[in-house]
């Protein structure tokens, strides 16, 4: 009885034209928030890395020999992973320049078919 009720209510107030309308915006609001988050991991990810502390005294290099020779290596694997980002990203906007250059010459050849007519 109650989900007869229940089902009245919506076909009543809420048509299914509205439903998928709605549906229809929210699954447009998350594929463009998960576009953005995965630009943004990208972004993120192409982050110089931060130099690694080396002390001075030569006390100190002994004594910390080991957390400095680990710090080393992690700081240059990741400039490794940092250029390697950095080339990929100008791959894909070379890409992209190349496509608005195509884009653009076909403006300009609908705009000059336009003067010459």
């Amino acid at each position: 009885m109650r989900y007869e009720c229940f089902k009245r209510h919506l076909s009543e107030n809420i048509p299914q034209t509205k439903v998928l309308a709605m549906m229809n915006k929210r699954m447009a609001g998350i594929s463009g928030s998960l576009i953005c988050i995965g630009q943004l991991v990208l972004a993120q990810s192409c982050l110089p890395p931060i130099p690694p502390f080396v002390p001075e005294d030569s006390e100190e290099i002994r004594i910390y020999a080991d957390l400095v020779k680990r710090d080393v290596e992690n700081y240059f694997g990741n400039a490794e992973r940092y250029f390697r980002c950095q080339d990929q990203l100008r791959r894909e906007v070379f890409e992209q320049v190349r496509q608005v250059g195509e884009e653009y010459e076909r403006v300009l050849g609908v705009l000059a078919g336009d003067l010459n007519n």
